[in-house]
């Protein structure tokens, strides 16, 4: 997946999807990155996607960003307009993060943070709330095959993301193969 700044104009985007257990998953244009949505425990619907790496080691990187509202696709909440919609911007060490790494031969997996998708609704939500977030992200790429052992899980958390991966740990059952703090 190439995040870069140039800008390609697609005349047609075709999302193949396929049912999974109450899972949309969908093939984006780019045929290495999955797309799909996250219930959470109290409802929330999340957007998540998966960049797929084709290398023998299986490993994937789930990355977890700081404090700013971001979506799964790098972008952050950079401020809020008087009608409470958040106006993005991309996040370029986000974005060199999923480029560099998923070039490495890793498959990187992210989630949107729960004040992104409901700025109004939740601004600033509690830090257990988005570790229980990355928890049901967890379970949701093992339930649809994405993820096949959680021993082949990296957890890297950024910044304020590097307390939510240390409550993640807490959470889990089986311990992933690492936890890189940023």
């Amino acid at each position: 997946m190439k995040t870069g700044k140039t800008n390609k104009s697609v005349p047609l985007v075709i999302f193949l999807c396929s049912v999974i257990a109450n899972t949309s998953l969908c093939l984006s244009a780019d045929p290495d990155t999955v797309t799909f949505t996250v219930k959470t425990y109290d409802g929330l619907v999340l957007p998540a996607q998966v960049i797929k790496s084709h290398t023998p080691q299986n490993k994937m990187i789930l990355f977890i960003n700081g404090s700013t509202p971001y979506d799964e696709k790098g972008n952050i909440g950079a401020f809020w307009t008087e009608e409470g919609s958040i106006v993005a911007e991309k996040h370029d060490f986000y974005l060199r993060f999923l480029d560099i790494m998923s070039a490495k031969g890793y498959s990187v997996a992210t989630v949107a943070k729960r004040s992104f998708v409901y700025p109004t609704r939740l601004p600033r939500p509690d830090l257990t709330d988005l570790a229980m977030d990355i928890r049901f992200f967890i379970d949701e790429l093992n339930r649809t095959g994405l993820l096949k052992k959680e021993k082949d899980l990296v957890i890297a958390g950024y910044s304020e993301g590097s307390i939510v991966a240390t409550k993640v740990l807490s959470m889990l059952k089986n311990q992933p193969l690492a936890c890189i703090l940023l």
